[in-house]
């Protein structure tokens, strides 16, 4: 795994797992799993490419070490951090439709976390979620729906920080990403 400095890190993407919310049971180590056994059953990577998993129980479970480049997001992975919930999809017989079906206590925990890490690292300015990196296909400037290359996290990741947060408890203020800003 490749080391990089911390101060590097100026992007939280946020991310999911594509799993059902029926399985409470995923853990990082299954993520880990998934990840790094050999193709075609697995990646074939060396780590988790997430550094944290957020499990439906709201626990939230250390990835990979935030001192090596993750591997979640190609072409930003080593300036972001990558956040991951368990769930994000519905099945309809054998097809997986995206959903926002995430436990209230696994967002309570993602926006701790948030704030936890734009807490300690202050050059963090951006957070958005996976689909936001998805190329600008017609050139204007706003990744649309249609441009997304998948529907990941199944929410709008910014705008749920932003409006979500206590005014009477501010964090600091990041701000929106999305692949036209690299």
């Amino acid at each position: 795994m490749t080391r990089r400095p911390l101060s590097a890190i100026n992007l939280i993407v946020v991310h999911t797992l594509a799993t059902s919310y029926l399985n409470d049971l995923i853990t990082v180590e299954h993520v880990r799993k998934w990840h790094t056994d050999p193709k075609p059953q697995g990646r074939g990577w060396d780590d988790i490419g997430y550094n944290y998993v957020i499990r439906r129980s709201g626990i939230v479970e250390q990835g990979r070490p935030l001192e090596y480049v993750p591997a979640h997001a190609s072409g930003y992975n080593s300036r972001s951090i990558g956040i991951a919930l368990a769930g994000g999809i519905r099945m309809e017989g054998d097809k997986k439709i995206p959903v926002d079906n995430y436990a209230e206590i696994q967002k309570i925990s993602l926006r701790q976390l948030i704030n936890n890490l734009s807490g300690s690292f202050p050059q963090i300015e951006y957070l958005c979620g996976h689909r936001d990196l998805s190329p600008d296909l017609d050139d204007d400037g706003v990744i649309e729906k249609f441009e997304w290359q998948k529907d990941c996290p199944c929410f709008d990741a910014w705008s749920w920080y932003i409006v979500g947060n206590n005014p009477q408890h501010p964090a600091k203020v990041l701000k929106s990403f999305d692949s036209t800003m690299k």
